[in-house]
C-alpha cells in the first residue's frame, strides 16, 4: 500500500511539474509572438507615415524669381520686372521677394497669392551700387495653402551695370596694332575700328554683334563718330 502511494505521489508531482513546464512555454510562445507583431506594426505604422508625409509634400509650393532689368548704370534708378514663378502642385499664399546685394529697390515686392503652375509679375525701380557685372540673390518667401507652412527659396540674377558718366564708344580708325578682345583677331593700324570708353579697340562688326565690352561691361552699341 505505501509502496502504490509513493508511486502516487510522484505520478502527481510529474503531472505538476509537466504542466509549470507546457504553461512557461506557451508564456513564452505568448512573448514572441506579440513582440513579432509590435515590431511589424511599427514598421507598417512607420511606412504609412513616411507615404502620407510624402503625399503633403508633394503639394507644396516651389517658387522661382527671374529679374529683367533695363540697362543699368550705377547709382540710377531703372525700371525693372520680377517675374515670380510658381513650379509647384501646390499654391502659394502670402509671398514676399527680397532682393539682396549691391542695389536698393522702390516698389512692393509682395503678392497674396501664386496659384501652382503659374507666374505672377511686379514692377519695380532698382538703383544699383556697384558696377560690372552684379550678382543679386532674389530671395522668396511663401506658405502652403493648407497649413501655413512656410518656404524659402534662393537664386542669383547677374545684372550689367555700366559707369554713370562713361564715355561712349567712338567709331575711329586704328592708331595702333592690337588684338580684337572679342574674336581674338588682329586689327591692323588704320584699320575703321569701334572704342569702347575703356580705351580698347574692337572690329566694327564684333562690336555690333555683341554689343557690350567683354571687359568692362560698358554699351558699345550705337558707337557715335
Amino acid at each position: 500500500m505505501k509502496l502504490a502511494e509513493t508511486k502516487l505521489a510522484q505520478a502527481v508531482q510529474l503531472r505538476k511539474s509537466d504542466f509549470a513546464e507546457a504553461t512557461r512555454s506557451a508564456e513564452e510562445s505568448y512573448r514572441l509572438a506579440w513582440e513579432a507583431d509590435f515590431a511589424e506594426a511599427t514598421r507598417s505604422a512607420e511606412e504609412s507615415y513616411r507615404l502620407a508625409w510624402e503625399a503633403t509634400e508633394a503639394f507644396a509650393p516651389s517658387m522661382r524669381g527671374f529679374l529683367d532689368v533695363v540697362p543699368a548704370r550705377v547709382n540710377e534708378w531703372a525700371d525693372a520686372t520680377l517675374t515670380v514663378e510658381n513650379e509647384g502642385k501646390g499654391a502659394a499664399k502670402d509671398v514676399r521677394v527680397r532682393i539682396l546685394g549691391d542695389a536698393e529697390t522702390e516698389g512692393t515686392l509682395a503678392l497674396p497669392a501664386v496659384r501652382a503652375h503659374a507666374s505672377e509679375a511686379l514692377r519695380l525701380r532698382l538703383k544699383m551700387t556697384a558696377s560690372g557685372s552684379v550678382p543679386l540673390a532674389i530671395q522668396i518667401v511663401s506658405h502652403r495653402v493648407f497649413d501655413d507652412k512656410e518656404y524659402t527659396q534662393e537664386m542669383i540674377a547677374q545684372i550689367d551695370v555700366s559707369e554713370v558718366g562713361a564715355e561712349k564708344a567712338k567709331r575711329l580708325v586704328a592708331d595702333l596694332e592690337t588684338r580684337c578682345p572679342i574674336c581674338k583677331g588682329l586689327i591692323k593700324k588704320g584699320f575703321k575700328v569701334t572704342r569702347c570708353g575703356c580705351g580698347r579697340d574692337f572690329h566694327e562688326l564684333c562690336a555690333s554683334r555683341v554689343g557690350r565690352c567683354p571687359v568692362c561691361f560698358r554699351s558699345i552699341q550705337g558707337a557715335s563718330e
